[in-house]
């Protein structure tokens, strides 16, 4: 039996979804959810899970030959890194501590 639910979810979280669901037979977000449910109360991984989300990217209009994306991606870029770090993610580079390999 299913029960109809209300979530709210990263906007990005949700085009991933919709790209799962997208590429799954007769598949729908609700599927998508469920399924993964299902498969993480039995520990069971999901082989064949898309983890891009190729094919959301719009192109701007004016400029369709991205001829100003070089500059735009320096800009990110270079915003990303004047930002201080803070909080566990600071303690975390100061200490220099790296996570143990999988597997």
């Amino acid at each position: 039996m299913r029960k109809p639910i209300s979530i709210t979810i990263d906007v990005g979280n949700l085009l991933w979804l919709k790209g799962q669901a997208l590429a799954s037979v007769g598949g729908t977000v609700s599927g998508v959810i469920d399924q993964m449910i299902t498969e993480a109360r039995h520990g069971r991984a999901r082989p064949g899970t898309i983890r891009s989300v190729k094919g959301s990217v719009r192109i701007p209009g004016d400029d369709p030959e991205l001829k100003h994306a070089k500059d735009d991606m320096r800009a990110l870029f270079e915003a990303s890194l004047s930002r201080s770090l803070t909080g566990p993610a600071a303690s975390r580079a100061a200490r220099g501590r790296r996570r143990a390999p999988r597997g």
